[in-house]
């Protein structure tokens, strides 16, 4: 599909849910319909609580920390105490402010290029950065684009987030309202991606004989870094 032809469609669905509303009155609509509003509605700390609650349900951990640099310290013990000698990583803008793959470097681990197959099966961690996190169901979102391919979170065993305690929000109603509003400022779905993806939890099966077993299509470990604010 071309960027003409899913601007339209999106066009229409907008259309649908709004009228011929324009883009102010959009976002006016979709905050009295999901109960967001500029006033936060809910105590951060409780969402984050929560967040951490349902995470730990479906075996994922988390850990919140109350700097930047808090965080780097604490990826640079956990691979070393994990004993990883590789990594693949994201270039979102916090990961590069914090030199986290040069310093992993330094310390001797080889970085895998996203884009090299054998590289990235031999990878011992993947990080990123989630854009979101969803507290009712202990889920993190990722927004996939160039500097953020989405092999990192899916091919490594273990799969390291880390996600702001800003962008927790209530539910995925709270989410596809932000995510519309975020459309609408740019007024054009030609910078956005067309890849959401949605992790609850460390990758999960049960098809043989219904017995549970962790880690068999993605990641078996998944940890989430949540970073205070």
């Amino acid at each position: 599909m071309n960027k003409s032809s899913r601007e339209k469609i999106l066009t229409r669905i907008r259309t649908g849910l709004y009228g011929s509303t324009g883009v102010h009155q959009q976002k006016e609509i979709t905050r009295k319909s999901t109960g967001i509003s500029a006033e936060p509605t809910m105590e951060k700390s409780i969402l984050v609580n929560q967040f951490v609650e349902e995470l730990t349900k479906v075996s994922g951990n988390a850990k919140i920390v109350e700097s930047e640099d808090a965080v780097k310290d604490f990826i640079m013990s956990f691979v070393e105490e994990r004993g990883i000698s590789s990594f693949a990583i994201w270039k979102s803008e916090l990961i590069q402010r914090l030199e986290i793959g040069d310093d992993l470097q330094s310390k001797g681990l080889k970085l895998a290029h996203p884009d090299k197959k054998e590289e990235m099966s031999n990878a011992g961690i993947g990080i990123t950065e989630a854009d979101f996190a969803i507290a009712d169901t202990g889920t993190i979102v990722l927004i996939a684009g160039e500097k953020q391919p989405r092999t990192v979170s899916l091919i490594p065993p273990i799969h390291l987030a880390i996600v702001k305690s800003s962008l927790i929000l209530r539910n995925i109603n709270d989410l596809f309202a932000m995510l519309v509003n975020l459309i609408s400022e740019k007024n054009s779905t030609e910078e956005s991606t067309s890849c959401l993806t949605f992790i609850t939890g460390p990758s999960r099966t049960a098809d043989i004989e219904l017995n549970l077993t962790l880690g068999v299509h993605g990641p078996r470990e998944l940890f989430v870094l949540i970073l205070a604010q």
